[in-house]
Order: structure tokens, then C-alpha cells, then sequence
């Protein structure tokens, strides 16, 4: 065990300046033991999280003593586990994991350790390969737990529990059992306890079978990612920072197994593999679905599943927002509204004046229009007369002709003045009964931010 723990450290660590999270138990007193019999350059981290009782303080007491006896230099820190959890909402094992991670974490960073080393065995791993096929993962949970991942490393990841037990019986290594590795209401636990024994029972060398297994499924793994990344480019657009990240439907059922490569890219964004399952079912349906994460909506349009940041306050605000503007005169007036910013003015047309195209600035004839005006959320049943045209249409009609997708029309503003008339659509174009003629001798002027 020595001379494959020295090869594991040389390989990991390449003799860096490691931090050895020791609890008192077998797995990581047998660690700190074998990293002195390397004289590696190593510190001992140990944390009491007061849910033992006397207990915990033996093991912590074990660990002190034993460090103190070998002028291994050694931190220590108790934390009030329970109270964590209860005010953050999570379970006692999430709020230990939190504790002593922020803690090694900040030790590293303090005192300059390069590696932090935990003392996972393989029992653990494949412990971990069940837990997460029984809450349902995709093929990077059947890996297991890796033997080195940033600064982590794992030097007892490839040892079996029996086989660190066995070593501490051999060189007299102290170590603590901790009472409630027993308590079977633990879901690892009862894989541990009950679980493997049986499957002793069917191959007594199940451990290193499945050890093979993960192997394989990491490397599967990675040749999934390098064809995930190709679909990636194919049939995601996205900017950082800059929304909707768009999936074009077309080129995703293309790829084929739309189901999956939709699983692995909307993981990011916190959708779960069942709204996954739904949100490819609706992708050959109407658009217009939503399907909500915490973080993210995603809405199928025409064209594109579209994923825009969700904020429940903005989904809340109803199409009854809106604004009265009354007449502006002098300088141009700024109007926000649904986190939209636009500008308004009234100037005297000069003679030589001539509209540009364009959806950013707009210009009306001010005397057409009566006062004050209302910026809102169109509505269904709206409509109204494309600058060009003679005859009304509808808005949704218009945006189907403007290709908007669904979610920059949930929030599109229109102006109507007094009379419930629309006098344009913000961004896109004017009513012709609006227009500019030679006869116009004021002139509104709508500019968008």
C-alpha cells in the first residue's frame, strides 16, 4: 500500500505542499500515516461539528494527540453544525460539506497549501455511483468520485475499505469508529450496510469490477463531450450576458437524440431531466410553452427554443402596466416603463424636413394625434394600420410578418393616443394614418434608447 500510495501523491501532487483533512477515522488516519511515512510536506486540518457529543471531541483528541506526537504541525475548528443548517435550510450533511470546505479552502489560501487532500476510498466512489444512478444522473455521475479534480486529490481512492482497515491493524494505526457510519436512515449508509453485502455474495470482487466500470463510463464521458461540444456550435447562440441564448429546433432534431444533447445543454441553465423530456416533446408543437428552472425560463417559438433569465417580479407585472405621457414640449422627454427607455419630443417641421427609415427613431404628425397618449403592453384584439398600408391589422399578425419571438412580444409597447387609437409600435413602425405629408406642421418624434 505504501510504494502505490507514494506513485498515487508523485503523480497528483508532484510533492506540493499538501493540507490532509483528518477526521479520526480509519480511512483518514491511515492517509495521514502513510503521508508521514513518505515524508511529504503535509498539515493536518481536523473539524469537530458538535453533532456526537463526547464523541466527537474523542475523535478530535485522537487526531491532536497523534499529530502532536510526530511535530506535525495541525489546525483545528469546531463548528455549530445544526445551527448552519437550520438557518440555511439544508440537511446536516450539505451543511457539514459547506463547513469544512469554505474552511480547508481558507486555510489553503492563508497559509499557501497547494493540495488539499481528502480521504475517499474506493467503497466511497462506488457508494457514490449508486447514490447517483438512483437519483438519476447523465454519464458523468457514473464515474465516481475522480482521484483529483483542480486541488483536491484523493491518494486513498483506489484502496478498498477492507484493504485500509487491514493496514491499520498491521502497522498499529490508531483511528475512531464513528457510531453513526451504522444509522441506516442515511441513504449511503444503507448502500454500505445492506446493499453491498449482497453483492458480495454475487461477486466477491464487485468493488473492482465496477472500479473498471467507472473507468470506462469517464472515458465514455469525455467522448460525449467532444460530440456535445460540435452540437453545441451547430445549434446553440448564446453571448455571455446578452439574452435569449437561442436553440435552433431545426438543427437540434437534425443532430438527432434531440432528448439527450437538450438534457445536457439545459442542465445549465437548472432544468432537470423530466422538464428536459417535456421541453423536447413540445419542440414539434404551437409555440408558446414555457418551462420554468429557478435561475431561467425556456419558451418555444417558431424557430428557436428561446432561455431568458427569470425574474418571478418581472413575470408577475401584468399587460395592464402603462403610462399616461400628456403633450411634451421643448426638450425631449424620457418615458420607462417594463425596464424600457424611450424618448419624446414635439418640434416644428422645417421645410426641406424628411423622415428616415428607421424602427429606432419614429416621427408622427403631432396635430393627428389627441393628447395625452398611453405607452402599455399590447393586448390581444389590437390592431392597427402599418405605415404603407390601408387596411388594419392585427398586432399578432404584425409580429408573426416581423418574425418577433415569443418573449420580446409578451413585453412589446405600443403608444395610443385618447381616442384608444394605436399610433405606433415601439421598434418597429407607425400607423400610416400618422404619417408625415406636406401638409404636417408639428412633428412628434419617438426615439427608442
Amino acid at each position: 500500500m505504501l510504494q502505490q500510495f507514494k506513485e498515487a501523491i508523485n503523480l497528483m501532487s508532484r510533492r506540493g505542499k499538501i493540507l490532509a483533512a483528518v477526521s479520526g477515522g480509519v480511512d483518514s488516519m491511515v492517509m495521514a500515516s502513510l503521508f508521514y511515512e513518505c515524508k511529504c510536506d503535509f498539515s493536518i486540518a481536523n473539524v469537530n461539528f458538535k453533532l456526537r457529543g463526547e464523541e466527537a471531541d474523542i475523535d478530535q483528541q485522537l487526531v491532536i494527540d497523534w499529530a502532536e506526537e510526530r511535530g506535525i504541525k495541525l489546525f483545528t475548528t469546531a463548528f455549530a453544525t445544526e445551527e448552519y443548517a437550520s438557518k440555511y435550510g439544508i440537511s446536516i450533511e450539505m451543511a457539514a460539506r459547506e463547513l469544512r470546505y469554505n474552511w480547508f479552502y481558507k486555510l489553503m489560501d492563508e497559509e499557501g497549501f497547494d493540495f488539499l487532500a481528502v480521504a475517499h476510498n474506493l467503497n466511497d466512489s462506488v457508494e457514490t455511483f449508486f447514490l447517483n444512478i438512483l437519483r438519476g444522473t447523465g454519464i458523468k455521475g457514473l464515474g465516481g468520485i475522480r482521484q483529483e479534480r483542480d486541488n483536491v486529490i484523493r491518494p486513498m481512492i483506489e484502496f478498498t475499505r477492507d484493504e485500509i482497515i487491514s493496514y491499520a491493524k498491521s502497522h498499529n494505526v490508531p483511528y475512531r469508529e464513528d457510531s453513526t457510519n451504522n444509522d441506516v436512515n442515511f441513504a449511503r449508509n444503507r448502500i454500505r450496510n445492506n446493499v453491498f453485502p449482497q453483492f458480495s455474495l454475487i461477486n466477491p470482487s464487485f468493488l473492482r469490477t465496477i472500479e473498471r466500470d467507472m473507468k470506462y463510463f469517464r472515458e465514455a464521458a469525455e467522448i460525449v463531450n467532444e460530440q456535445f461540444q460540435l452540437i453545441i456550435s451547430q445549434v446553440l447562440d448564446r453571448q455571455e450576458g446578452v439574452f435569449p441564448h437561442k436553440i435552433r429546433i431545426d438543427n437540434l432534431l437534425l443532430a438527432g437524440h434531440s432528448e439527450y444533447w437538450l438534457y445536457m445543454i439545459l442542465g445549465d441553465y437548472g432544468f432537470n431531466s423530466s422538464q428536459s423530456i417535456e421541453i423536447n416533446k413540445s419542440l414539434k408543437r404551437e409555440s408558446g410553452k414555457k418551462f420554468y428552472s429557478k435561475e431561467y425560463i425556456a419558451v418555444k417559438d417558431r424557430d428557436y427554443l428561446l432561455i431568458y433569465p427569470f425574474s418571478s417580479e418581472s413575470e408577475s407585472q401584468t399587460l395592464l402596466n402603462s403610462i399616461k405621457i400628456e403633450k411634451p414640449y421643448g426638450d425631449r422627454i424620457p418615458i420607462s416603463i417594463l425596464g424600457q427607455t424611450f424618448f419624446l419630443r414635439i418640434y416644428p417641421k422645417e421645410k426641406d424636413f424628411m423622415p428616415i427609415t428607421s424602427k429606432k427613431i419614429l416621427f408622427m404628425d403631432a396635430s393627428k394625434i389627441k393628447f395625452p397618449l398611453e405607452c402599455r403592453v399590447w393586448s390581444d384584439g389590437d390592431r392597427f394600420m402599418p405605415l404603407g398600408m390601408k387596411n388594419f391589422k392585427k398586432l399578432s399578425d404584425f409580429f408573426i410578418d416581423e418574425k418577433l419571438d415569443i418573449k420580446i412580444k409578451e413585453h412589446q409597447l405600443v403608444l395610443s393616443d385618447d381616442n384608444k387609437n394605436i399610433i405606433c409600435v415601439l421598434n418597429h413602425r407607425i400607423d400610416d394614418r400618422y404619417k408625415i405629408t406636406s401638409s404636417t406642421s408639428e412633428i412628434l418624434e419617438v426615439s427608442i434608447s
